[in-house]
């Protein structure tokens, strides 16, 4: 009797053992099943990527066939809320339209009557400085970009209130009388998105501002990391004849700039004009024998350090003390991309 209920024992033991291989053989199979199935979904997923990508390019003329510029179509409701009601760009206003967020805060700041933006483009600026000012100068030399401009205005209902000028903006200051124009703003060109001359880590287009804030914080543990090098405002070389041209008509300035500028050379900014390329027009205007006050306005945009602003002059919204009754706008859709 003891015999036979070891014996059961024994093949009960040997039953579960087996039952328990079957269990891992099916485990093992099932992890493989589910491993292939997620194979299968990531290459179906990068397939749809590519081909949604490939639409993209091949219906969107203004992106020229280029896949690198798959990025900055992205980010197409950061520089026009109002992209889907036909906004026209060509290439080069994909990495240079200011972004909308961006531009209804330089707007309000240059709340004004008459207000000429110089580089227009395509209207990144120009469509919400009438917002704001009574009437707006538009001037940029070429001539499709300010096709594009009166069509965005149209959309943004604002075109009653711009002009469009093409002509070369140095020309167009020596031929306007100090007063013409309350504040002048301008945007000049950098030389393209590969300003920085920093490459950051794949994927940082997503980073939040304490993400980013602390990637920076450990380059800089980490030694010949690959930081920002301040950028020489002498590689644009237009902006010191521009600012003595709209320092001679205005003393209320507005410079876009990239946003690792030095801020030595940002402060030089309202420094006297001492050029002698200056003396045929340093007589129109007072304001460029003496030294402007400089005030440097940082934007940041889902994370991102985008540019700055100095302003040079007396701008009286940037003397306000910052609170919910005015705040900076912020896009509607934010989660649309």
């Amino acid at each position: 009797m003891i015999y036979d209920t070891l014996s059961d024992v024994s093949t009960d033991i040997e039953e579960s053992s087996i039952e328990d291989k079957v269990d891992e053989q099916h485990l093992e199979q099932n992890d493989a099943i589910e491993e292939l199935t997620t194979c299968e979904k990531r290459k179906e997923k990068k397939r749809r990527y590519k081909e949604n990508r490939r639409k993209r390019l091949a219906t969107n003329p203004e992106l020229g066939g280029d896949a690198t510029m798959q990025k900055w179509w992205t980010r197409r409701y950061d520089l026009f809320w109002k992209f889907d009601e036909g906004i026209e760009l060509d290439k080069e206003s994909w990495f240079s339209v200011t972004p909308e967020t961006i531009a209804r805060r330089q707007a309000e700041v240059c709340s004004c009557d008459v207000l000429l933006d110089a580089f227009c483009g395509v209207g990144g600026n120009s469509v919400h400085f009438p917002q704001t000012c009574a009437f707006v100068l538009c001037i940029d030399l070429g001539f499709e970009k300010l096709e594009k401009l009166r069509h965005n205005s149209e959309i943004y209902a604002c075109s009653n209130k711009i002009d469009c000028i093409q002509a070369d903006v140095l020309t167009l200051f020596k031929c306007l009388r100090p007063g013409t124009v309350d504040i002048t703003y301008m945007s000049p060109p950098w030389g393209g998105p590969g300003y920085t001359g920093v490459q950051l880590p794949p994927g940082s287009s997503s980073w939040n501002t304490k993400k980013r804030r602390r990637w920076f914080l450990e380059q800089e543990s980490i030694k010949n990391a690959p930081i920002e090098e301040p950028y020489n405002l002498e590689r644009i070389p237009c902006l010191k004849p521009c600012l003595e041209g709209a320092r001679s008509i205005t003393n209320r300035i507005a410079c876009y700039l990239p946003r690792n500028c030095s801020i030595g050379q940002l402060l030089q900014l309202g420094w006297p004009i001492t050029s002698p390329d200056a003396n045929e027009v340093i007589h129109k205007s007072s304001s460029m024998s003496v030294n402007s006050p400089v005030k440097i306005e940082d934007y940041w945009l889902r994370g991102r350090r985008i540019a700055l602003t100095a302003y040079l002059g007396d701008f009286p919204m940037l003397n306000r003390p910052k609170s919910p009754e005015n705040p900076i706008a912020t896009s509607p859709n934010p989660g649309d991309s």
